[in-house]
């Protein structure tokens, strides 16, 4: 029904914004699959913007995310403080994940 996937989203974005991004990617993956999105919608499903997250206190959630990634093609890291240990774990599940297709590092 249309209030179950809108009641859907909105779980999405809250979970989102928690940093639970396990938890989003797969309720944004089902309405994804089931739903008629606007254009809005599909770019908030299929695109990510994390930048300026001052280092990510939520890392393994989105590494988690990633390895189970099936609409996420665009993902914004830019201006984290990843380090090198976060490089290293993200390069791991970047080099498995066949979705992505955007992904940007770079200090603004």
């Amino acid at each position: 029904s249309p209030q179950f996937f809108e009641s859907l989203k909105k779980e999405a974005r809250e979970f989102f914004e928690q940093g639970k991004f396990l938890k989003a990617l797969e309720h944004f993956e089902i309405i994804f699959k089931n739903c008629q999105l606007s254009l809005d919608e599909q770019v908030n499903i299929t695109s990510w913007d994390l930048s300026h997250n001052r280092g990510f206190e939520n890392f393994n959630e989105l590494i988690s995310a990633l390895r189970k990634n099936t609409t996420l093609t665009s993902l914004d890291l830019s201006s984290n403080e990843l380090g090198a240990f976060g490089g290293s774990l993200l390069s791991e599940e970047l080099y498995k994940n066949t979705t992505l297709t955007s992904l940007i590092l770079k200090k603004k």
